[in-house]
This record gives structure tokens, sequence and C-alpha cells, in this order.
């Protein structure tokens, strides 16, 4: 099964396509709109960028008005071609195991009827949210952090949620990008929920689901 490392190396090359590829079609956002695009920090949006500049897959172009735009290289373009690909090729596998670990963590959710909370958005908790309408299993909601979207793929969501939530039973760690420490601060601040990590995170003994 892909463990967290591929899941985030996986991760990483998706975004820098995303990147690329919008160059390639003379679109290059900001790197704060490329954050909200991505769902990722600004400082990771702009080490991206750096990449890309440092590979010498792109390259900053001066222009009028003292503004700067950015242009795919010759080696960009194989990159581009090579990494769409290598994401083609990659995703129906990685799709797989997430799903098999998400049906076997929802089904036992579900036996015990407990009500259930997804922490973070990322291919992870679309996977899960795809999973659960299968067997017809619905989430109390999902927290991500700062928001300010009301729903995310139809379930409610919560910029933030009370230490003290009753509703709350499960929660559900769907954090890609940092699953250790995200996983380390929820189960400090829910000392008495239970806390689950799918299997495919690769983070040992989590939770007390048996």
């Amino acid at each position: 099964m892909k463990t967290f490392a591929n899941i985030k190396n996986s991760t990483d090359k998706k975004n820098i396509l995303h990147i690329l590829s919008d160059i390639s079609n003379g679109i290059f956002h900001s790197q704060r709109k490329i954050s909200r695009q991505l769902g990722i920090s600004a400082g990771l949006a702009n080490s991206y960028v750096k990449r890309c500049l440092k590979k010498g897959w792109i390259k900053l172009q001066t222009v009028p008005k003292k503004r700067y735009i950015y242009y795919l290289t010759p080696k960009g373009f194989i990159e581009k071609s090579k990494l769409t690909a290598e994401y083609l090729s990659s995703s129906f596998s990685l799709y797989r195991n997430m799903r098999e670990d998400c049906l076997k963590i929802l089904t036992k959710c579900k036996k015990k009827n407990k009500k259930i909370l997804l922490y973070s958005a990322s291919e992870l908790s679309e996977v899960f949210i795809l999973t659960a309408k299968e067997i017809n299993l619905e989430f109390y909601g999902i927290v991500i952090p700062n928001s300010n979207l009301k729903n995310f793929f139809g379930i409610k969501v919560f910029p933030k949620v009370a230490k003290n939530s009753v509703e709350i039973e499960t929660i559900i760690l769907c954090d890609i990008q940092s699953s250790y420490d995200t996983f380390l601060k929820l189960k400090k601040f829910f000392p008495k929920k239970e806390i689950i990590a799918p299997q495919i995170l690769n983070i040992k003994k989590i939770g007390n689901l048996k």
C-alpha cells in the first residue's frame, strides 16, 4: 500500500504540474492565488515556484511597467509532459489504495453508529466523502482551518471546532501535507475523542478503532 511519503510526493508533483500547466497556457496567478487554488500555504506555493525556477523548468522575464511574467522553458515542457503521464498512471492506483483504507474505517464507524468529523481538505477527504456515499454514511462535517467555505462536496465546513463539543465522537485525519504534526495537535486538543489516521498516512498506533 502507498503510504504518506508516496502521497506527499504525488501531491507535490500534482501541484507542480498545475503551476507548469498554467504557465504553459499563459496563465500565472500570484503566489497567494496559487495557494488558495491548491489549498496550501503561501510559503509552500512560493517553494514550488522556486523549485521550478531552480530546475530550469520556468524562467522569469521583465515586461513593461515593472512587471514580471513566467514562461515555460523547453526543459519545462518536457517535465510537464512527464508529470502528466506519471499523474495519470499513478492516480488510479493511489485512489484504489485510499478507497480500501477509507472503506475499512467507515464500515467500522457505521457499525458503531459514530458521529464523524473529517479534519482537513485533501484528496484523502474527497475519497472519504465518495466512499461514505457508497455505504449511506453521513459525516457531521469537515474542519478546514481558517476557511470561508460553507460546504465541501456537500459536507458542512467548520473553520474550527470547540474543544468540548459533545456531538463529535470520532475525528478522521485527512491532512496529507503535515499529517503527523496535525495528529499530535488533535490528540492534545481532543484527549477524549477518538482520533483516526488512515493507514495510508503511515502513522502507527493511532486511535482505538478495533
